[in-house]
């Protein structure tokens, strides 16, 4: 019999991008409750798992497993993988941890070191818009970022666990996120687990202000796994998830169930959803290096998960989220309102010009002091109607189609510059050529701040 002090490091790290872990003082391993030896491989879904370590005083293991493929032009493709290796080293009085992960479109390393009942681990991260876009990056917080525009991101994090009895502990988590040309949001986290009930809260801030609130339950016993999730924005956006699974090891297989009902102060609906699912494991058994899981605990140890990833995916959702900052899918942000309406006719107007159709909306300024954008409306050949202001508007945002010889869609037209006097808003163009041209209110000066995407 051998044991590894401090906590664990389970393969379920791909459910965060920090790292998943058990905060029990000591673990006591079985060699004969695994079924995957030291150093053996298994393959699964065409990925690889594979234990490292003595098992003894150290223990550790190495994952890959596929992302996604990428079809080109040319008929070829590419699959690509994600590569995770996580891993405890007991040196006596104290445990260091270790847990990394790459893959083409995202990476993150993360250390970490218990010495009694105290666990300090921190971590850095980055990953590109294609990782935001992914299902499989976040896992069980994919839903915190629902209806926001992707960015590419980068973070720091810090997490502290006190491991107060051998059945309760508390946690805190202190991550900086920052986000490719928005205002740079905070997230930090309080949590406790006992037992096998985990608790956490989520605040999410950006210039000081509170722009998102989460809560997250979680259950375990045996092969019950029960989770629920709350998130709250400041535009009155709302989203709660319950999450059941059952799992039955004789037979490889996963029943689960998943209830969600969200709600957008955008148009006032309530969408409800409801999910069953069904998964089957053939051939051999996947070890999910349940040390934690299938061994016996020394004290009554609790698993508990440092959800960092679940931070990043709560702050990039409510950072990166509509005007109304209801997931209406308008971009959000920005420190200026240049900034909010160059982000959006960049990505809208290459759309317009091989429509040869407008698009257009409103630029407004936030509780936070940033800038946002409502989702683009789609028009006409030759116009839009960008609906009701919303709360805070400073500015519309239109574009003007294709290269259409019928129309001088390089300029604003008389008929933008009154709309924009009647309002008492700022404009902003996009023309076919790629101009983004702006247009004051105050003064009546047009002027070009350069070129966006067409």
């Amino acid at each position: 019999m051998s044991k590894v002090r401090g906590y664990l490091l389970t393969a379920s790290i791909a459910s965060t991008l920090f790292i998943s872990v058990s905060t029990a003082n000591a673990y006591v391993l079985e060699s004969d409750s695994s079924h995957l030896s030291q150093g053996e491989l298994l393959l699964e879904n065409n990925g690889a798992l594979s234990l490292i370590g003595d098992g003894k005083s150290s223990l550790g293991y190495i994952q890959t497993s596929p992302v996604t493929t990428r079809l080109y032009a040319d008929g070829s493709s590419n699959r690509e993988f994600l590569t995770q290796l996580g891993f405890s080293q007991d040196l006596g009085d104290q445990t260091l941890h270790f847990v990394g992960e790459i893959s083409p479109e995202k990476s993150a390393l993360n250390v970490g070191v218990t010495i009694g009942k105290t666990t300090i681990a921190i971590g850095q991260g980055s990953g590109s818009e294609n990782a935001w876009l992914s299902n499989n990056d976040f896992s069980s917080s994919n839903y915190f970022k629902q209806g926001f525009t992707p960015a590419s991101y980068s973070y720091q994090g810090i997490n502290i666990q006190q491991q107060l009895t051998d059945s309760l502990g508390i946690n805190a988590s202190s991550i900086n996120v920052k986000l490719d040309g928005r205002v740079d949001p905070s997230v930090y986290t309080l949590g406790l687990n006992y037992k096998n009930f985990a608790a956490s809260t989520l605040s999410t801030q950006r210039n000081g202000v509170t722009i998102g609130k989460g809560l997250s339950l979680a259950y375990q016993h045996d092969n019950i796994n029960a989770a629920f999730d709350q998130y709250k924005d400041y535009g009155g956006f709302e989203l709660n998830t319950l999450q059941l699974s059952f799992d039955q090891d004789k037979k490889g297989a996963t029943y689960g169930l998943e209830l969600a009902s969200g709600h957008s102060p955008f148009n006032g609906l309530t969408d409800n959803r409801m999910m069953l699912t069904y998964k089957k494991r053939w051939g051999q058994d996947s070890y999910s290096l349940s040390a934690a899981e299938k061994a016996k605990k020394r004290g009554g140890g609790t698993t508990a998960a440092i959800l960092l990833g679940v931070g990043v995916a709560a702050a990039v959702g409510a950072s990166g989220g509509s005007s109304s900052s209801n997931g209406d899918g308008g971009s959000g942000g920005f420190a200026t309102q240049h900034d909010a309406a160059r982000d959006v006719l960049n990505g809208i107007n290459p759309t317009s010009v091989k429509e040869n159709v407008e698009y257009g909306g409103w630029i407004a300024h936030q509780s936070d002091n940033t800038y946002a954008s409502t989702v683009p409306v789609r028009g006409t050949v030759d116009s839009v109607n960008l609906g009701p202001l919303p709360a805070g508007t400073t500015a519309s945002y239109h574009t003007h189609a294709g290269p259409d010889p019928r129309y001088d869609n390089e300029h604003f037209s008389p008929q933008d510059l009154e709309s924009d006097r009647a309002t008492n808003t700022d404009g902003y163009l996009g023309t076919p050529a790629g101009d983004f041209r702006y247009h004051n209110v105050a003064t009546g000066e047009i002027t070009s701040l350069g070129t966006i995407a067409h």
